[in-house]
């Protein structure tokens, strides 16, 4: 069973290794004193992406704290996990629209396309890949 009620957990979430949100906010509160400690910042990555790889990604993205190999490991887990939310998101919203059967004209073209215009399945890789980010030395 989930740690905590399905409801509260975002959407995309398949069951991963339990985090419970305490021991999430003990981490943040640890990395968030150490910001210049690559390794406490993996620490509470690892754990944070099992609830909202969307807020890791962000964390890495911004900027604000260590870097380094570990890091960098958490960052593109997150990415992928925050993917998948993303892809299994719009499944599921793409199969809503055809169980409804309003005849909306869109669906009749065919034209089954996400926000901005993009197909379904399109993820972009984040603001950090299409920036060159570079998380080698954070901080330091």
């Amino acid at each position: 069973s989930p740690p905590f009620p399905l409801s509260l957990h975002p959407p995309g979430w398949r069951g991963m290794a339990s985090v419970q949100p305490a021991k999430v906010r003990v981490l943040e509160g640890i990395a968030n004193s150490r910001p210049k400690d690559a390794k406490k910042q993996a620490e509470y990555l690892r754990a944070l992406a099992q609830v909202d790889p969307q807020a890791a990604v962000r964390r890495v993205e911004s900027l604000k704290y260590a870097g380094g190999d570990e890091v960098l490991v958490e960052y593109a887990k997150a990415l992928v996990l925050a993917q998948q939310q993303q892809q299994d998101a719009k499944a599921a919203e793409a199969a809503r629209r055809a169980s409804d059967d309003d005849g909306d004209e869109d669906d009749a073209r065919g034209d089954h396309r996400g926000g901005g215009g993009q197909p379904f399945g399109y993820a972009g890789a984040g603001a950090g890949a299409q920036q060159g980010l570079s998380l080698g030395g954070g901080l330091g």
